[in-house]
């Protein structure tokens, strides 16, 4: 039998960057964000990485109490709605992207580890 072929995961480096310049979906706040993989969302199997496309921005403390208590207990009410929050986050990127014009996505891959 052989083997199948992983999936591979989207990947946006810029995107990330930008994340990093957001504010936490949870607090608000503008300190340490960094982009939350969310696998509830992104299809996370064993060996699989979740897509950036399920990134939403977190400081972080919540980034931290995420990963600590669970993303049911830390988004709540909210939890259904995730992937509804990470699509509105990488919309926003995708229009703010092609108001800058492609010369810098030409440069930097939307597809690179």
């Amino acid at each position: 039998m052989l083997p199948h072929p992983k999936p591979k995961t989207f990947r946006s480096k810029p995107y990330r960057i930008w994340l990093r310049d957001q504010h936490c979906e949870a607090c608000q706040s503008c300190m340490g964000v960094s982009g939350h993989h969310e696998s509830a969302i992104g299809g996370k199997g064993m060996g699989m990485k979740v897509s950036d496309k399920c990134c939403v921005p977190l400081c972080y403390v919540c980034h931290a109490t995420v990963h600590r208590i669970g993303s049911r207990s830390f988004w709540g009410p909210d939890y259904p709605r995730l992937a509804k929050i990470a699509k509105k986050w990488w919309k926003q990127y995708q229009r703010q992207k092609t108001l800058w014009g492609n010369k810098k996505e030409k440069k930097e891959n939307d597809n690179e580890l």
